[in-house]
């Protein structure tokens, strides 16, 4: 899941980066252009710059919940790995326990 959201996000990027280039692309394709006016250019390269904003605003949030979730699942694994160890001390103890109370229950049967 974690390997999904850093290529979905690498992916997003490299739009928003090829996307940079794009505006002036257009100016420069259109700058000339005697059917299209520079307001409109404007207007466009606007647009595709609100497109832009919008969609890194969306990378930063699915980042932010990816790392969210993420230090999450790592607190959970070390709840559990804590449960764990504490299981297995209690086991121990208990054959401690069971070992020291089989010796005297045999030292008792071998005197009576």
């Amino acid at each position: 899941m974690k390997v999904l959201k850093i290529k979905l996000l690498n992916l997003l990027l490299d739009m928003i980066f090829t996307w940079m280039l794009f505006p002036v692309f257009l100016k420069v394709k259109w700058y000339n252009n005697k059917y299209v006016d520079e307001s409109q250019i404007d207007d466009i390269i606007n647009s595709i710059e609100q497109g832009k904003q919008t969609i890194a605003q969306k990378v930063d949030q699915i980042q932010a919940k990816a790392t969210a979730e993420y230090k999450m699942i790592e607190r959970k694994a070390v709840i559990q790995a804590e449960h764990a160890r504490k299981t297995a001390a209690t086991a121990a103890w208990w054959l401690v326990a069971s070992i020291v109370i089989s010796a005297r229950a045999a030292i008792l049967g071998g005197v009576v």
